[in-house]
C-alpha cells in the first residue's frame, strides 16, 4: 500500500554515530585522494537472503505512452492506493491486474526533489536526467533534480542523508548504487514492497544479487533498476600479438606478466591498468587479490574478526610486489598511484592501456566514442588469485532506486520508477549503455538490445548473473551492516597506501584489523 513511512527523528548522538562510519577512518595517512568514481561490478552485495516479497494491494491504470505495461494476476482484485502527501491519487479500475500510479493524478507538494548517481558513462547519464525532467515536464511536476557522486567511501554522504531525514530535508528519492543496509541502519529509506511486487509482475525475479543486497528483514529497501556489468576487460588485439588467450582462467601473476609482455612506453603503451588509490575501483583492485588469497573479515559465524591473517598477508605482499620496486615498474601507467576512478576510463579510450578493472560504464563509452578502441575490448574471466588459497571470486550487483523516509511525494517518486522501469525505456538503456547496463530482472535477457551487445558482453554477463554468487567475506544467514561499513571507510585501500609508504605489511594489516574490529563493536556484530 502507497504512503508515507516516517522515520523515527534521529537523536543528535545517533547522528554522531553514523557520521563515525564515514570520519572515524579517513585521517588515516592516504595515497592521493579521488574525487569520485563508481564501484566496479565485482564489488560484494552484502545483505540477507530474500524473503518472500508481500502481495500487492493495489490494482493498474491502463497503461499510457509514459507508464509501463501492466501484468496481470487473479481476477478479482481490489483496487486500493494511498494518497501522496496533499493529494488523493486515482487509478483506473482494471481488474485482474497490479497497480501502477497513473502519474496525472498525483500532486506534487512542494517539488519532486531527485538524487541521480554520476555514473562514468555521460551518455547515460545525459539520457536518465532528460528522461525524467521530460517525464516531470510533462505531468507539470516541479522538480529539483540533482547529481550525486558514486563513489562516496570516506566521505560524508550517509551522514549527510540521515541529517536531511532527521530535519525533514530529505530528498525524496534517488537512484544509483547506494548501500541499503547503511541507508536502513540510519532509518534513511522506507520499504519498497509495493513497487518490487509490480516490478516483479512485470519482468519476473531479480538477478540474486540484487535480491541478496537490497532485502533486508523480509523487505525490500531498493527497487532493482539495472544489473550492473562489471569485471576485468583487455584489448584482444595487444595479448593475441604475444599469443595470450585473454578468455582462458587465468591467475592475476599471469596477466601480470602477460601485461608486462604488452607493454611498450615508447608507444605510450601500459600493459597493467588497475590503481590501488582510494576510490571504487582502487578497492576491488585490493580486495579482489586479497580475498582470492584467502583474506576475510570475518569467520563463518560472522562474529569474529579474523583478517589478520598469513592468507591476508600474503595477498598485500603480492599486491607490493606489482606496485612498488622496478620489477614490474614498466607495465605501470605514469601517475598510476593517484588515479580516480575516472582514470582508466580516460586511459582505456586513450588507448594507452590494455588491462583494467571496472564496471561497464568504461566499455559503454568507448564503443560510443572511439568505436575502433572499443571493438578491440572484451570482458575477461575474473582472475585467480595469485597466492595463497588462489580462488576465484563471481559476483554480480547492479542499480536501484530508493524512496527516503519521510518523502514527501513518495506517490511522485514511485511513479517515476514505474515509468523508468517501462519496457521501451528499459531496452532504451540497455541500447545507449551497451556493455554496461543489463536487466535486472528475468526479462529482457533475449531482447535484440541485450543479445546483439559488442563483443557479446552482455550475454556474457548473464552466465555471472545468473552463475554461482561468492560472497565469502558474508557468511551466515544475516546481512552484517559491519562488514558493509568497511567499503564505506575504505580500510583496505588504507591499508594499501600505509604499505607502499613504507610501513611493514604484516603491521598495516594488523592496524586494518584493529579498524575493521572497530566498526564491528560499534556496530555490535549487526
Amino acid at each position: 500500500m502507497l504512503g508515507n513511512y516516517r522515520a523515527q527523528k534521529m537523536s543528535r548522538r545517533r547522528m554522531l554515530r553514523v557520521g563515525a562510519l564515514v570520519a572515524g577512518v579517513s585521517a588515516l595517512p592516504l595515497l592521493q585522494a579521488c574525487g569520485g568514481g563508481s564501484t566496479s561490478g565485482t564489488s560484494a552485495p552484502t545483505a540477507a537472503p530474500a524473503q518472500p516479497t508481500p502481495a500487492p494491494t493495489s490494482a493498474a491504470a491502463q497503461p499510457t505512452a509514459t507508464s509501463a505495461p501492466q501484468p496481470t494476476t487473479a481476477a478479482g482484485a481490489t483496487p486500493t492506493t494511498a494518497a501522496a502527501a496533499g493529494a488523493t491519487p486515482t487509478v483506473a479500475s482494471n481488474a485482474g491486474a497490479v497497480a501502477a500510479i497513473d502519474p496525472k493524478s498525483v500532486k506534487i507538494n512542494g517539488q519532486l526533489s531527485i538524487l541521480q548517481e554520476k555514473d562514468y558513462n555521460p551518455i547515460h547519464n545525459d539520457f536518465l536526467n532528460k528522461e525524467v525532467k521530460t517525464f516531470a515536464a510533462d505531468n507539470n511536476w516541479k522538480l529539483d533534480l540533482s547529481y550525486m557522486e558514486a563513489f562516496v567511501g570516506g566521505g560524508d554522504f550517509y551522514q549527510k542523508m540521515a541529517a536531511a531525514v532527521a530535519s525533514n530535508t530529505q530528498p525524496d528519492m534517488m537512484f544509483g548504487t547506494k548501500d541499503a543496509f547503511i541507508l536502513h541502519n540510519n532509518n534513511n529509506v522506507a520499504p519498497v514492497d509495493d513497487v518490487v511486487a509490480w516490478a516483479k509482475g512485470q519482468f519476473g525475479d531479480p538477478i540474486k544479487g540484487l535480491e541478496l543486497a537490497n532485502v533486508i528483514d523480509g523487505k525490500w529497501y531498493g527497487v532493482p533498476f539495472f544489473t550492473r556489468v562489471g569485471g576485468y576487460w583487455a584489448r584482444k588485439s595487444w595479448f593475441d600479438a604475444i599469443n595470450f588467450d585473454i578468455f582462458a582462467n587465468h591467475t592475476f601473476q599471469e596477466w601480470a606478466d602477460a601485461c608486462m609482455q604488452v607493454t611498450d612506453p615508447t608507444k605510450k603503451r601500459w600493459g597493467w591498468g588497475l590503481t590501488v588509490n582510494k576510490s571504487g575501483d582502487g578497492t576491488t583492485n585490493v580486495h579482489n587479490p586479497t580475498f582470492e588469497a584467502g583474506a576475510r573479515f570475518t569467520d563463518e559465524t560472522g562474529t569474529k574478526v579474523v583478517y589478520n591473517s598469513d592468507d591476508t598477508v600474503a595477498g598485500y605482499e603480492w599486491l607490493k610486489s606489482i606496485y612498488s620496486g622496478d620489477k614490474y615498474a614498466k607495465m605501470r601507467p605514469p601517475g598510476l598511484d593517484s588515479w580516480t576512478d575516472t582514470s582508466n576510463n580516460e586511459a582505456l579510450i586513450a588507448g594507452t592501456i590494455g588491462f583494467t578493472s571496472n564496471a561497464g560504464t568504461l566499455f559503454a563509452q568507448a564503443i560510443k566514442q572511439v568505436p575502433d578502441i572499443g571493438k578491440d575490448i572484451y570482458l575477461v574471466p575474473q582472475p585467480i588469485g595469485a597466492v595463497g588459497k588462489k580462488q576465484q571470486l563471481n559476483s554480480a550487483g547492479g542499480a536501484t532506486f530508493n524512496v527516503f523516509a519521510g518523502a514527501k511525494n513518495p506517490d511522485a517518486a514511485k511513479a517515476v520508477i514505474e515509468h523508468l522501469l517501462s519496457k521501451n525505456i528499459q531496452k532504451q538503456i540497455w541500447s545507449t549503455s551497451s556493455g554496461y547496463a543489463c536487466p535486472a530482472y528475468k526479462w529482457g535477457w533475449d531482447e535484440p538490445e541485450v543479445t546483439s551487445s559488442v563483443n557479446n558482453v552482455d550475454k556474457i554477463f548473464e552466465k555471472v548473473a545468473y552463475g554461482e554468487q561468492n560472497f565469502p567475506w558474508q557468511p551466515g544467514p544475516g546481512p552484517r551492516l559491519w562488514i558493509n561499513a568497511i567499503s564505506n571507510a575504505v580500510i583496505e585501500t588504507n591499508c594499501m597506501a600505509k604499505i607502499l609508504t613504507g610501513t611493514p605489511v604484516k603491521d598495516a594489516v594488523a592496524q586494518a584489523h584493529k579498524a575493521i574490529q572497530d566498526l564491528y563493536d560499534q556496530y555490535k556484530g549487526k
